[in-house]
């Protein structure tokens, strides 16, 4: 489905507008890992985050002392869009 509309910041319909974006230089780059699902572990590249997942009860999970998927998004999203 076609996305149509108002740009926030224009008046041209946001089919009709054009995004010219180029990565000029690579800042950083950070990976991860996960298996299991979410009954499994996610690791970052550089093991300075290791989370255990567990879907909590109240999804139809088993429960458990992982942490829930859903709450490793905003953890990572938060800061990077409410930074100083």
């Amino acid at each position: 489905m076609p996305i149509t509309g108002q740009h926030l910041f224009s008046d041209q319909p946001l089919l009709w507008r054009k995004l010219d974006m180029t990565i000029e230089k690579i800042l950083y780059t950070a990976t991860a890992s996960a298996t299991g699902g979410r009954e499994g572990q996610a690791t970052s590249s550089d093991n300075a985050l290791n989370v255990k997942l567990s879907t909590p009860r109240e999804l139809g999970g088993a429960g458990g002392d992982g942490t829930n998927l859903s709450s490793c998004s905003p953890l990572a999203i938060q800061p990077a869009f409410w930074a100083p």
